[in-house]
């Protein structure tokens, strides 16, 4: 089986600030982007850009927003078997 044949990527970045960086701590801003890489073996194309998230409780609707910008649906399994999004 290829690699990616039952994946679908999803990145998640957040936000560093270049200071922190100079003096070694291991902190990151609690915002950032969601991006879907393209897949072809799934016919994704990338999502047309990332979207922004400004906190955690936004990540879920950014995820939402990216995955209808790469023409994904994602469906529930067992008992939540209905359209998530």
């Amino acid at each position: 089986m290829a690699t990616g044949a039952r994946t679908i990527e999803v990145r998640v970045r957040f936000w560093t600030d270049p200071m922190v960086s100079q003096k070694k701590f291991k902190r990151s801003w609690d915002h950032g982007v969601v991006y879907l890489p393209k897949n072809p073996m799934h016919g994704i194309k990338s999502s047309s850009s990332p979207v922004p998230f400004n906190a955690p409780d936004e990540l879920w609707k950014a995820l939402r927003r990216a995955y209808r910008q790469a023409g994904v649906t994602m469906q529930g399994l067992g008992k939540r078997r209905r359209r998530l999004f």
